[in-house]
């Protein structure tokens, strides 16, 4: 066997090795209970019509249904020929050992074994033979006729030879756990090798052919399964399914080579379809079988892929799919030839596209559902010439491949021209960033190959079609000659002349080495094979787990090509892994972690395009216990003629300098359009140029300059332009410095002035002409008329200064006959006027404040969902509630987006309860949400309680993504709003409080939620989230693509409830917010003295007490006397510091379960202001989140009696410390603090 000498080295996590993860009973038999006495391992012969009184022996066989459940490590069980008829599953629990596989197969070479279960009923459980133990070695058996799969692997280790499984009801042959409390990926089956196996004709008919494929390693599969030298076809669905889903989270890396699928999505004989009118016809398709070769992953959660001399041609769809896999998955001399095929109805066999009632446009490869993949595509070839027939009406992209990544030596089709009858090729020579998406918007930095003739049929020995088919399913096993005529005499691949490359230049095209695949050799020693780690000389447990982690490592980028950032494995079967890199400017390895449902725990590696190509060092340390290796990989980061991208400043783009003052001119910089990183272009490559334009305010005429002079008062508006040196290539950046005087000429730009109404009074928000000066208000209860100048001296004069050409001026109703809890009626006068208040022409505008009062449960619904009542002035409103509004048996109709409208008055509630309300439905995808009050845009909901309320979508796949009392909080104040007893459910944005925080400025203050529970946290009152993001007070804090900024300000909130339900996807789960993604520097987010206590229950990952994920770290984050009390109920297992001795507690709940933030991510821009925040544990993100942990650092132990004395809050200790207002915001009494 020839050893794996990888011109491509991957960077995932690719996790092989074949030792035991299971403690053994007995070294030589793990199968005793303790106390038995060890048998040593035997010979059983077995026949079909045996019995259990049978010895055993060649002439006096048992059933083998009986001795198999007393195997012992080393048994071997030889089956004379026959069918093995049983009607239950055959399911195999007992471990063989490393080195004492226990071994079914025939008793000879020339005896075929059937298992047959023909018998079983269609059922989800009816598998056929189930192996659930370590160990086990199947040669040269079938398996037919399950109600589900023929066999299914969840136990590790095992190895499935030369067998064929046909005729299923579901796939011929699955890997994945064996039972659901089995969650995390270390659980799942691991090691397995699938070698030589055939399957074929598998077919789901109650599900109309949705799930049946020839093998699968999907959903719950662990490390190091391997497939070699296996064929499929003629399976209802696909040749192979790696399909994983956002619940369970990643997968591990599987791995493919020498195989082959093709005629996959077709059945080999006719069924029964009925069409529309109700007519029954005869067919070979199915309803709902996809038909793709290898189906690599899918429901955008990560599995990654290697694949080696691979084939797959004649599918139904695709031959090589990532089914949106957003993992990596690496392409090796693989050939994908006329996949997407037609059918001839009457025989079955394969055709041209475009025959009658075929409308399938597909392509050979899909391996970039959108342009964020990145995979590795190194000497694939894919070829089509069956669209002759097809009216592709002049289209020629519709069966294009697609494709983006490190590409070398391939060669693609990029369509079909029906027009002319041509198809279209183009060919990566070298190696390069490549990408179907490449254009002069999209992927610029990526190549898009070279057009390419120089392949036809005669580049193949023979291109002739199989044709699998059989005269109904009776004869479907005359199609297992396949297993025989497909291969050589030791069962290895051998398609013999088919898709065998003769071009000489194919065959020399890699640097004098063949592309695509050869599937053509003699025997399976004279392939590639994926190689097994040495553990010789190894004695203990802690280096077998070392040098099995060491084994599972690779990098999965081109070793000889590197462009993109990479992921990295930090943790392997409890090994760490700590890398290092020989170039940090190059390859820099952040600290941030990524660690999925599945606990698959990920690094990330940055890269940094460099001028020329640079070799760098990447070196993992890997380490248990008191045994370490080191593993290095030599990668070459490829060099790039860089590009000119976006200019960029390190400043704002509205500057202000005073009069006379110094103008500091910011850092304009040019970004690497070249750089899939966006790092910043190096200067000595382009030039910029600097124009100018001078106006005396932003809405005056603009004139020519020659720069800033900060003499001149007025706007300039500054243009820089870039110019990259080698090819003239432009980009531009604009922005506008204002050199104020105080006797400018400012005022509102334009008549969109808005009104909106505040806790304490009101904001008037507008675009400026100038940025000097201030905006001045007089409120009053009666109506005045005032001239700019009594406004101006007026005795209730309110200002607020301008500092840039948008304003937010906030004003309080200051005037002591206005009362702001909504019982006075006033009126509002306001004028802009520059610093020394020359401007006498300026216009006094005014409005009025108008009072409605709330007595009913429909005018609620009206305002919350229309945003005012209908009929009443449009003026700015004050809605008073005068007394409770009891919802039962009140039925709220969720409207549309397009019927409801944002809230812009000021809601008080008086301290009045809605209570007894149920919001639940179809929230109808993008059309609808769930919610009280549907926006809040610039207004206020205050003094307001709620009780027992619940909100719920249910359409969980497609609906609502904000759930909440507020749906979407975009600028707009909550203040004093008590919930008690509140339930939210939904897909995504989930808060009690507010769903999501889109845009603007937003204060959130003296809020509470309290839930009832019981002391373990049982509720029927929680905040959860389907996929994620679900927090106490808002679930997720996003600004908007139309929002200039999203500012949240959370102060003095309190939340005693249960938070999730542990059956999300995604977890970030926060007792106060769920997530802030924090995607940019205008992203500000403050969460002050605040206080969390409950249970915090969560499958996915980022997940805490106060915040559970600040995502991309671009923006400004204050964390600051905030105390948490949280607990955590993490992927089922229940994480409590106070129930355990404190010697034996762990420091950290987990990396990304923290008291105060789950995970803090920070990038160059970003900055976190931390202080004075008390939490259970200590928090794994200390860098950048300053906390102390109750019991870590604030609890002691008695040193002579070992007790812990756990720290016990004082009002001292609240005061000081924690920063809370006792007086007039907050309470402590008997050891309890509470708002008031």
């Amino acid at each position: 066997m020839k050893k794996r000498f990888s011109l491509l080295i991957i960077i995932v996590i690719c996790l092989f090795f074949f030792t035991g993860c299971k403690k053994d009973k007995d070294i030589d038999n793990p199968n005793l209970d303790e106390g038995s006495v060890a048998r040593k391992a035997a010979t059983f012969y077995c026949a079909p019509d045996a019995t259990s009184s049978g010895a055993g022996t060649e002439s006096d066989p048992t059933s083998f249904f009986n001795a198999v459940k007393s195997a012992v490590p080393g048994d071997v069980f030889l089956l004379k020929g026959g069918s093995y008829k049983a009607g239950n599953r055959i399911q195999l629990d007992l471990n063989g050992a490393a080195g004492k596989y226990i071994t079914v197969k025939p008793a000879s070479d020339s005896e075929d074994v059937i298992f047959d279960f023909s018998e079983m009923a269609f059922l989800g459980s009816n598998r056929g033979i189930q192996v659930y133990g370590d160990y086990w070695h199947f040669y040269d058996i079938t398996v037919t006729g399950a109600g589900d799969n023929g066999m299914y692997i969840s136990g590790n280790h095992n190895l499935i030879e030369n067998c064929v499984f046909y005729n299923n009801r579901d796939t011929g042959l699955q890997i994945g756990r064996g039972y659901s409390e089995e969650t995390t990926i270390d659980e799942w089956p691991s090691y397995n090798l699938i070698k030589n196996c055939t399957s074929f004709g598998n077919f789901d008919g109650e599900t109309f052919g949705e799930n049946a494929d020839g093998f699968a390693a999907k959903l719950t599969v662990g490390y190091g399964n391997v497939f070699d030298g296996c064929i499929a076809y003629r399976n209802s669905d696909d040749g192979w399914d790696l399909y994983a889903k956002e619940d369970s989270g990643n997968i591990g890396t599987v791995v493919l080579y020498n195989c082959v699928s093709f005629e996959n999505g077709y059945l080999p004989y006719k069924i029964d379809r009925i069409d529309k009118a109700g007519n029954t016809y005869q067919s070979y398709d199915t309803l709902n079988g996809d038909g793709i070769g290898f189906k690599l992953g899918g429901s955008t959660m990560e599995g990654d892929v290697i694949m080696e001399n691979c084939v797959a041609f004649n599918n139904k769809l695709h031959g090589f799919s990532d089914n949106s896999n957003p993992g990596v998955i690496s392409l090796k001399n693989c050939t994908a030839y006329n996949n997407c095929i037609g059918l001839n109805h009457e025989n079955g066999e394969v055709d041209d596209r475009g025959i009658e009632g075929v409308t399938n446009k597909s392509n050979n490869i899909d391996l970039a559902r959108t342009n964020k993949s990145y995979n590795n595509f190194y000497g694939v070839v894919s070829y089509i010439n069956n669209q002759a027939a097809f009216d592709g009406s002049g289209d020629s992209s519709y069966n294009e491949d697609a494709f983006r990544g490190s590409v070398a030596y391939s060669i693609f089709n990029t369509g079909y021209n029906a027009k002319v009858k041509t198809e279209n090729y183009v060919t990566y020579t070298g190696y390069t960033d490549g990408s179907s998406y490449h254009s002069e918007t999209v992927d610029k930095s990526f190549s898009g190959g070279v057009e390419f003739v120089g392949i036809s049929d005669e580049s193949f020995a023979s291109l002739e079609n199989i044709n699998a088919v059989c005269d109904g399913v009776a004869n479907i096993a005359s199609l297992a000659s396949y297993h025989d005529s497909l291969r050589n005499s030791d069962k290895s691949v051998n398609l013999g002349d088919l898709l065998k490359i003769v071009d000489e230049n194919l065959l020399t095209y890699a640097n004098n080495n063949p592309i695509g695949a050869n599937l053509s050799k003699s025997s399976f020693d004279a392939y590639t094979h994926y190689a097994n780690p040495d553990f010789t000389g190894l004695t203990t447990e802690n280096e077998i787990a070392v040098r099995s982690a060491m084994s599972v490592i690779e990098v999965l980028v081109d070793s000889n090509a590197v462009y993109q950032n990479f992921e990295i494995p930090k943790l392997v079967h409890g090994c760490d892994v700590v890398w290092s890199s020989s170039n940090a400017s190059v390859l820099k390895i952040e600290k941030d972690e990524k660690v999925s449902v599945s606990t698959t725990v990920l690094g990330n590696v940055t890269v940094t395009t460099p001028k020329t190509d640079t070799s760098v060092k990447l070196t993992a340390t890997v380490s248990r216990g008191d045994a370490t290796e080191v593993k290095e990989f030599d990668l070459i980061i490829k060099g790039k003629e860089q590009t000119l991208g976006n200019v960029v400043s390190t400043d704002d783009d509205v500057i202000r300098v005073d009069i006379y003052g110094q103008y500091i001119v910011p850092k304009i910089y040019a970004l690497d359009d070249s750089s899939i990183s966006n790092a910043e272009l190096p200067a000595d490559l382009y030039d910029i140029d600097y124009s100018y334009r001078y106006a005396s305010s932003r809405v005056s005429q603009y004139y020519s300059v020659d720069g800033v002079y900060t003499s001149v008062p007025g706007v300039y508006e500054v243009t820089a332009t870039a110019t990259l040196k080698s090819n003239g290539s432009k980009s531009v950046y604009a922005y506008k410095v204002y050199v104020v005087d105080p006797n400018c000429e400012v005022d509102f730009s334009s008549s969109m002035i808005n009104i909106a109404l505040t806790r304490d009074g009101f904001m008037i928000s507008g675009e400026l002409s100038n940025i000097d000066g201030a905006v001045y208000a007089v409120a009053s209860e009666t109506p005045i008329a005032l001239t700019r100048d009594e406004l101006l001296n007026h005795k209730d004069v309110q200002s607020v200064q301008i500092s840039t050409d948008y304003i937010d001026a906030n004003f309080v109703a200051n005037n002591k006959n206005i009362k702001t809890d909504s019982t006075t009626q006033y009126y509002v006068n306001y004028v802009v006027a520059n610093r020394n208040k020359t401007n006498t022409s300026n216009e006094v505008r005014s409005f009025q404040v108008d009072i409605f009062d709330v007595t009913t449960v429909d005018q609620f619904y009206q305002i919350a969902t229309k945003g005012s009542i209908e009929g009443t002035s449009g003026n700015p409103t004050i809605y008073s509630l005068k007394n409770d509004l009891d919802f039962t048996d009140y039925e709220w109709v969720i409207k549309a987006k397009a019927d409801c409208a944002a809230f812009y008055g000021l809601f008080n509630g008086n301290n009045h309860t809605i209570k007894n309300l149920i919001v639940e439905g179809d929230a109808g995808g993008s059309t609808q949400t769930v919610n009280l009050f549907y926006k809040v845009s610039g207004g206020t909901v205050m003094n307001l309680n709620f009780d027992n309320i619940k909100l719920k979508s249910t359409d969980l796949e497609t609906g609502a993504k904000i759930i909440g009392i507020v749906g979407d909080l975009q600028g707009g104040y909550l203040h004093n709003i008590k919930m008690h007893n509140i339930a939210a459910y939904g897909r995504e944005g989930v808060g009690a409080l507010v769903g999501q925080v889109t845009g603007g400025y937003n204060y959130i203050t003296q809020c509470s939620l309290v839930n009832e529970c019981d002391e373990e946290g049982n509720t029927d009152y929680v905040i959860a989230a389907y996929n994620k993001y679900a927090g106490g007070i808002v679930g997720n804090c996003q600004k908007n693509s139309d929002q200039a900024v999203v500012d949240l300000t959370i102060q003095d909130c309190y939340v005693k409830a249960t938070i999730g339900n542990g059956e999300d996807a995604g977890g970030n789960t926060g007792g106060i917010i769920g997530r802030a993604k924090n995607d940019s520097t205008a992203c500000k987010l403050t969460v002050e003295r605040c206080y969390y206590e409950g249970l915090i229950i969560a499958k996915g990952q980022y997940n805490a007490g106060i915040v559970g994920d600040f995502d991309n770290g671009v923006g400004h984050v204050v964390i600051k006397n905030n105390y948490s009390v949280a607990t955590f109920r993490y992927n089922g297992e229940l994480l409590d510091p106070f129930n355990i001795p404190l010697s034996k507690a762990e420091k950290y709940a987990h990396k990304n379960s923290n008291p105060i933030v789950g995970r803090a991510v920070k990038a160059e821009a970003g900055i976190y202001e931390t202080k004075d925040n008390f939490g259970t544990w200590s928090e794994y993100y200390a860098d950048h989140i300053i906390s102390q942990s109750i019991v870590f650092d604030l609890s002691s132990t008695d040193e002579e009696t070992g007790e812990t004395k756990l720290f016990n809050i004082s009002e001292l200790f609240v005061k000081n410390r924690l920063k809370m207002d006792l007086d007039n915001v907050w309470k402590f009494e008997d050891g309890v603090l509470t708002l008031r």
